[in-house]
């Protein structure tokens, strides 16, 4: 049996009455949207999933990096608080934004 253009056109109209009784552009449209979705998943969410594990680890390191150089320039002066902010700022930025923080302390 060779596939042909108005062979594919039978089976999807075949479909599409068994499926949707009849409305061959409504199974179509169903077509897109399962398309959309599967970008959906399999590109833009591990993106976000891949960004928010960057976010997690550097967080995390930037929550350690302020409490060891809190401890080692607290005899300084030179003390940055661990808070909501600058964990956000330590996650976001990474070490940029971690030596940024305790320059602003020390400027300021």
């Amino acid at each position: 049996m060779c596939l042909t253009a108005s062979s594919m056109r039978s089976a999807h109209a075949f479909l599409a009455t068994i499926l949707l009784g009849g409305d061959y552009l409504e199974f179509n449209m169903v077509w897109l949207i399962m398309l959309s979705i599967a970008i959906i998943v399999f590109v833009i969410i591990p993106k976000s999933v891949k960004f928010f594990v960057k976010f997690l680890l550097q967080s995390g390191i930037g929550v350690l990096s302020m409490t060891f150089l809190n401890q080692l320039l607290y005899g300084f002066g030179i003390f940055v608080g661990v808070n909501y902010i600058t964990v956000l700022i330590a996650g976001i930025l990474g070490i940029p934004g971690l030596i940024s923080m305790y320059l602003l302390q020390i400027l300021f």
